[in-house]
């Protein structure tokens, strides 16, 4: 503090000089009561690594220690679909036969159908390939 007013003083005798007026002096703040550094208190017991007096909660949260996060969850890959089965058409085949045959009740041919978009039922040909509803 001592450092800071001389600084000024100085300043303020150089600008003096440099003016053809002089100006009137700047009163200075009150020096504040410089004690020596043992006196101070300190902010850590050195005995026993505990604070020295009460912490305000602002430097609580400063000097708690930072849990680290939680792990995250392990993350798996959904298993893929399992593709749709497939049948190929045979000479004499119909959706009836092959509905009863592959999926145990001939009146699940509308499945099969619905599986197929675009498949006319009274046009199957010999070695089409149709998608098979999962049962």
């Amino acid at each position: 503090m001592r450092e800071i007013v001389a600084a000024l003083t100085v300043l303020s005798l150089l600008f003096t000089w440099s003016c053809q007026e002089p100006i009137a002096p700047v009163a200075s703040a009150p020096s504040p009561e410089l004690r020596p550094m043992e006196s101070l208190k300190p902010l850590v017991s050195r005995e026993s690594n505990h604070p020295a007096e009460p912490i305000t909660p602002a430097a609580q949260l400063l000097t708690e220690k930072i849990k680290p996060p939680a792990p995250l969850p392990e993350i798996t890959a959904a298993p893929a679909p399992k593709p749709a089965p497939t049948y190929t058409v045979m000479k004499t085949d119909t959706l009836w036969s092959i509905a009863k045959r592959r999926l145990g009740n001939g009146q699940r041919w509308k499945d099969i159908v619905a599986e197929n978009p675009g498949l006319d039922p009274g046009k199957l040909m010999p070695g089409q390939t149709l998608r098979l509803p999962i049962k």
